[in-house]
């Protein structure tokens, strides 16, 4: 551990987020002054203007993500970077760029201490470049989940954001979903659909309803393990005690 006062940026656009950082900073026992940044336009002032022992950037931020932080900044003019993220499939271009270390969240305090231990206590006098298969083992295979869908509108072809979409459903043997007041059909079953879409956002709730998690009010238990859950938008979809644990355990 260094004797001096380190200065250290902490980027991330949720507060929360930021807060939680600065308590793990705290417990790791480091001297240390800060700078906070919530989005990357902030970031990239405050890396060229001042002299940081340390950044660690959110990779997804309103006016510039953390990868084009490094980029807007140069590489060559960062300080030691640990990455902070949701999404596991920027882990590659993570290191593209130089960074020590990826923090996929959420992160506990024992995961934070080896990126912290991978700045602090690595001999920077050795030649052995950084051992990215044993950092990518911390983190699971990434996926590539669909974050659009191509619906027909008129006889057009648009793409459909599927993190805006509550529910999807079935119509025979197909999915179909509602999306501004419109009901689309979807060439391809609610079983094949389930597979495409990221597990944090869509779960599937009974076999003819796959639910997005974030427009989720309330789940209301009924009789035999049953239950309803209530959407935002005032709608009531069931769930069967089959896929209870799929939610709610």
């Amino acid at each position: 551990m260094t004797d001096k006062s380190l200065y250290i940026l902490i980027a991330d656009d949720e507060a929360p987020a930021r807060r939680k950082v600065l308590q793990l900073l705290q417990e790791y026992g480091l001297d240390f002054q800060y700078e906070e940044a919530s989005d990357g336009l902030s970031a990239i002032e405050l890396l060229k203007n001042k002299v940081f022992d340390l950044a660690l950037l959110d990779i997804q931020m309103p006016n510039y993500t953390g990868m084009e932080v490094v980029h807007q900044v140069g590489p060559g003019q960062m300080p030691p970077l640990i990455f902070l993220t949701a999404y596991d499939e920027f882990a590659i271009q993570a290191f593209e760029v130089h960074a020590i270390d990826y923090l996929l969240k959420p992160f506990d305090f024992t995961r934070f201490q080896k990126a912290l231990d991978h700045v602090f206590k690595t001999d920077k006098t050795t030649t052995e470049p950084t051992a990215l298969e044993k950092i990518m083992a911390d983190f699971p295979a990434p996926h590539t989940y669909k974050t659009h869908l191509w619906v027909n509108k008129n006889g057009s072809y648009f793409p459909l954001p599927v993190a805006e979409v509550p529910v999807f459903g079935i119509d025979g043997n197909y999915a179909e979903c509602e999306f501004q007041g419109r009901t689309y059909l979807l060439r391809e079953t609610l079983q094949q659909l389930e597979k495409t879409l990221d597990p944090s956002y869509f779960r599937r709730t009974h076999r003819g309803w796959l639910v997005n998690l974030h427009f989720i009010k309330a789940v209301h238990s009924k009789s035999h393990g049953d239950c309803t859950i209530e959407l935002k938008d005032g709608r009531s979809i069931p769930m069967s005690r089959r896929y209870r644990k799929n939610l709610i355990g």
